[in-house]
């Protein structure tokens, strides 16, 4: 990873410096963070592109830790890192079925993969554990869970309360699993 310095204003004694990275080759459509210490911080970005790649990098020092390419087409829409110590990243694709990966990302290895849904994912976060996530979008959450060496999805299910709807964001709370809707409504799951 390259790192450019821009320093800014005339006067020498108040420098400010701007560091960046160009390790991407088109554009960033997906971040996610996950703070190691207090002085460590691990950056997953994702771009667009026929080949897009995920890049994970150490942000006190800007170098890329790794690249990896080869599951998605299109672009990465969504990248989430696991709870415990961050050693897996799950990633959804911009294709046309929004596939979705889990890595063991140090290893840039896929430890599964699969196709999502037709309908946009607008979120997706790991919820409390590694063995547990949640997509969501247009009309949909979904679950997904660690069996062995999959994870199985099931589908969420909206109740008589709030009607099918765009769900824009997901999070676990404490015990508790929270999706944000297009309305405004914060939807609190039970199970699925």
């Amino acid at each position: 990873m390259k790192l450019n310095e821009v320093s800014s204003g005339s006067d020498t004694s108040s420098k400010k410096s701007q560091h960046f990275s160009i390790e991407h080759t088109d554009k960033i459509t997906a971040l996610a963070v996950h703070h190691v210490s207090n002085t460590v911080t691990h950056v997953a970005t994702g771009q667009v592109g026929l080949k897009p790649k995920i890049s994970v990098w150490a942000s006190h020092t800007m170098e890329n830790i790794v690249t990896i390419v080869g599951f998605h087409s299109v672009g990465i829409s969504q990248l989430a890192f696991s709870p415990s110590e961050g050693s897996l990243l799950v990633s959804v694709g911009m294709d046309s079925y929004h596939s979705v990966a889990v890595y063991d990302w140090k290893l840039k290895t896929a430890v599964f993969t699969s196709v999502s849904t037709t309908q946009p994912i607008l979120d997706a976060r790991f919820l409390g554990s590694d063995d547990y996530f949640a997509t969501c979008g247009l009309n949909h959450v979904h679950f997904w869970s660690r069996h062995g060496d999959v994870f199985r999805r099931q589908r969420g299910l909206f109740g008589k309360k709030i009607s099918l709807q765009a769900m824009t964001a997901v999070a676990s709370v404490n015990k508790y699993v929270v999706s944000g809707a297009t309305t405004g409504h914060l939807c609190v799951w039970e199970g699925r």
